[in-house]
């Protein structure tokens, strides 16, 4: 969850077996991955459009749900770093795709929830040109 000019923004990570998996790497060789820069681990998500959604406060937000594989999604549950990972990817892929600067700073970890706002909020604003 994040906020932006537009107000609060909620990103939904769900999950869909029509998704492909990433590739199957350890956490340990994905790691090597990222610090040598290597740009060659993928994982495959579909970024939905912007829809509107009521908070826990009844406040009107926008949410992005997220998908992934899954069996990569449950994957995902047991390790930190891997749904940091995603939460990361997903935030800069919506950036890029709906032109939002959104602050990482404000984006708490949590757990999966039914409700939009569980993970804390994210703030976005229109990128400048």
């Amino acid at each position: 969850k994040t906020n932006s000019s537009e107000g609060k923004v909620f990103i939904n990570i769900c999950h869909s077996p029509s998704i492909p998996p990433p590739a199957d790497v350890t956490e340990e060789e994905l790691l090597q991955m990222l610090e040598e820069d290597q740009a060659g681990f993928r994982i495959p998500m579909s970024l939905g459009e912007p829809h509107a959604e009521l908070d826990a406060k009844g406040q009107g937000c926008t949410a992005y749900d997220v998908a992934v594989n899954s069996d990569f999604y449950r994957r995902m549950q047991n390790s930190d770093f891997l749904r940091e990972l995603v939460i990361t990817i997903a935030r800069e892929g919506l950036e890029d795709k709906y032109n939002l600067q959104l602050n990482p700073a404000e984006h708490p970890l949590g757990a999966a929830s039914s409700d939009p706002g569980a993970g804390g909020p994210v703030h976005a604003r229109p990128r400048e040109s």
